[in-house]
C-alpha cells in the first residue's frame, strides 16, 4: 500500500525535485501537485491524499491558511506537513497549533 501525497509549492522546479525524491520510494506516490494554496485545498478535497506537503509561502492562499482549511474540514483524514525555508518561529508555531507537522 502506497502513501498518497499531494505536493504544493509555487516553485515548479522544487516540486519536481521533491517528487523525484519521493518516487524513489516504493511506498510513496505523488497523486497531485499544486502551485498555490487554493489549488492545494481543492485537490485535497477532490483526491483526499494521505498527506499534503505545503510550502508556507504561496500565492492566492498561503500554506498556513491552506493547512487550516484542509485540517478544519469535517471528516478530513489528510495529514499536513508544512515546509519552510524562512527562519521565523511564528510560522512553525502557527502550523503546529493547527495540527501540522513541521519540517523546517
Amino acid at each position: 500500500m502506497s502513501l498518497r501525497i499531494l505536493l504544493a509549492d509555487d516553485h515548479a522546479m522544487f516540486r519536481s525535485g521533491l517528487k523525484a525524491v519521493l518516487s524513489t520510494q516504493d511506498d510513496l506516490c505523488c497523486v497531485a501537485e499544486a502551485a498555490d494554496g487554493r489549488a492545494a485545498v481543492e485537490e485535497t478535497i477532490r483526491l483526499a491524499p494521505d498527506v499534503a506537503i505545503l510550502d508556507i509561502r504561496m500565492p492566492r492562499l498561503d500554506g498556513l491558511r491552506a493547512a487550516e482549511r484542509i485540517l478544519g474540514r469535517p471528516g478530513n483524514t489528510t495529514k499536513v506537513i508544512v515546509l519552510t525555508t524562512y527562519d521565523d518561529d511564528s510560522y512553525v508555531y502557527s502550523a503546529l497549533r493547527m495540527g501540522s507537522a513541521d519540517s523546517s
